[in-house]
Parts: C-alpha cells; structure tokens; sequence
C-alpha cells in the first residue's frame, strides 16, 4: 500500500510515493543502530583505519540519500509552500484538517531541515575519520600487540 501511487483527491496530477516515509525511517532506524555500535565498540572502531572511515562513508550515504528523497514534494507535489494553505474556514472540521495540512508542512520542512543538518555534521564527522585513519595504519593489527613499525636500531657491541 505504501508503494502505490497515491493521487490527492484536488489535483489528479499530483501523486504520493510512500516510500520516501520508509526510506526515511529505515535511516533513522540504521542510524540508532549505529550510533549503539559506536558507543558500545569505540575502540574496535577507532583503532582501524578502514573500518572507521567506511561506517562513516555508509552513515552519510544514507542521510545524504535520504536528504535528495525528502525533496520528492517540490518535484512531484504541490512543493512546501505552507503559507498558501488557506485557514480561516467557518466550518470547523474544515478548520481542523487545513490547520493539520499547515502543520504537516510545517514538520516536513522541520525534517527537512535537520536531515541536511544532519548530512553536515556527517561531512564534519567523516573528515575527523579521515584525520584519525591518517594516523593509524591501513592494515589489521593483532589484538593486544602494537608492531612497531619503525626499524630496529642495531647495537653495535665492541
């Protein structure tokens, strides 16, 4: 049901796709689970340079591609024009539902919002990775031993 195109009753022209809803939770969803490993696994995380640098590649692939869905209204519906939503009805139930479509819009710009904020602080977040992935070495070391891998000095015994 989700799925389907949904055409407003109004225009027959403008049709919903539900999926962009779906999209949109899976990502908030995905993100949880993430930010669960990132708590309970920092050291796993932060001290592999391809692991780090990839989790945070994939957590901003999903809210960037969540934030290009978002903006599904403004090409395939009436856009998020809020202000012409006509109020003022003498007609309570009538009332009612357009205060509702005002506040519909409203939250969906809200979204909208804080979805490409949440892309920028991912961009802040993947250049810290990267600063900290320069740092450490590109391959998986042993757990609990540290190689160094600087050469041995040679002692030279008279």
């Amino acid at each position: 049901m989700y799925f389907e195109k949904q055409t407003l009753q109004s225009d027959q022209s403008i049709t919903y796709n539900g999926q962009v809803k779906i999209w949109y939770l899976i990502v908030i969803v995905v993100s949880l689970i993430g930010t669960g490993v990132y708590i309970t696994k920092r050291r796993w995380l932060w001290d592999h340079a391809l692991r780090l640098v990839l989790s945070e590649l994939f957590l901003f692939a999903l809210w960037f591609s969540s934030g290009v869905a978002n903006f599904d209204p403004w090409y395939s519906g009436p856009g998020l024009r809020c202000d012409l939503i006509r109020t003022g009805y003498m007609n309570s139930s009538i009332e009612k539902l357009a205060e509702l479509a005002e506040l519909q819009c409203n939250t969906l710009i809200a979204s909208l919002s804080f979805g490409w904020i949440n892309v920028g602080l991912h961009v802040v977040s993947l250049l810290i990775a990267r600063k900290r992935a320069s740092e450490l070495n590109w391959v998986s070391m042993p757990s609990g031993k540290r190689i160094s891998l600087r050469p041995a000095r040679r002692q030279v015994f008279f």
